[in-house]
């Protein structure tokens, strides 16, 4: 028998309700509290807080390593010469949908996470003068979960990659990631597409790093306005974000230049060669959660055009060697 629930949570409110009595509450009390302390979950970690940081990203109480991250250290990013953007959102609000679907030996929860958030550019000028805009924008969050019960608790047993978007210019279509062998030729390790909503990963079995080793990403996107009115570079950027919450993450830029292992330049195949962080001061070894974000030219360069981002969340695990 199927049973369908539906729990509506705004983040930092907290609202009084009756018990629910019917058989299936103190379940699914129980695994609301799987979902808000397992670390693999969430969106903790995406949040920039505003558009401090230039392309090139930046890098906050991570332990991170200082090679393998090759390019400027501030783009002049733009087809005009003389300016140079910051950009960055700032997560105002995160209102949480569960829905579950009860079997006797599992159940599965449907999470829609609609985060409010601005999309903040910051516009420099050769003299230094800045101008900054913001563009409130609404997403929503996408991820599924599926609990079983082992020795009378419930647990965490697979969930889906976790997928975001705003407007409908830009989307992720593909991630692959490699690793390098003996012989220093790059190995593929996982490829996610398709159906991403309805691809399982085992909770047991996420991506699971050796700190500093290299990792080599892509990521490939698509963009409806390509060719669009912003012929720079490929039309859109890539970033990955990583980390435990806003004060431990980094945000790197992947390239689409055809330089630095990405082997065409403007084909909508984002690269990046990660030397992977570590676990933390104190830490043998620890989740992290890694979202590949993909933002439209037209979002960062024209005051009048609408958000139109797109994100998928993966969460990994780093030991140290």
């Amino acid at each position: 028998m199927k049973y369908f629930t539906i729990i509506l949570a705004v983040t930092f409110v907290f609202l009084g309700c009756d018990i629910n009595n019917d058989e299936y509450s103190s379940r699914e009390s129980e695994l609301n509290a799987l979902i808000e302390t397992d670390e693999a979950l969430g969106l903790d970690g995406l949040d920039d807080q505003g558009a401090d940081y230039g392309y090139v990203g930046y890098s906050v109480g991570l332990e991170e390593y200082g090679i393998g991250y090759l390019g400027k250290t501030m783009d002049d990013f733009h087809p005009d010469s003389g300016y140079t953007y910051h950009f960055g959102r700032k997560i105002n609000q995160i209102t949480k949908t569960v829905t579950y679907t009860h079997e006797e030996d599992y159940s599965i929860a449907d999470i829609i996470r609609t985060v409010s958030a601005d999309f903040i550019i910051t516009i420099i000028d050769s003299l230094g003068n800045e101008t900054t805009f913001e563009k409130p924008y609404t997403s929503d969050f996408q991820r599924s979960v599926k609990f079983v019960i082992e020795n009378n608790n419930w647990k965490v047993d697979e969930f889906t990659f976790g997928v975001g978007k705003a407007g409908s210019k830009v989307d992720i279509a593909k991630l692959e990631y490699f690793t390098m062998d003996s012989d220093s030729n790059w190995v593929s390790q996982f490829v996610m597409e398709g159906d991403v909503l309805n691809t399982w990963i085992p909770r047991d079995d996420i991506a699971t790093f050796t700190a500093r080793t290299p990792v080599k990403v892509e990521v490939t996107v698509t963009n409806s306005d390509d060719p669009n009115s912003y012929p720079f570079k490929s039309g859109e950027g890539v970033m990955f974000h990583r980390g435990r919450h806003r004060n431990l993450k980094a945000r790197r830029p992947m390239n689409d230049e055809g330089t630095f292992e990405d082997a065409v330049a403007n084909d909508n195949v984002f690269t990046q060669v990660w030397f992977v962080n570590g676990p933390g001061m104190g830490h043998q070894q620890r989740v992290f959660r890694g979202f590949f974000s993909v933002v439209d030219f037209a979002t960062i360069f024209n005051s009048d055009e609408t958000v139109n981002v797109a994100v998928w969340a993966m969460p990994y695990k780093v030991e140290r060697p």
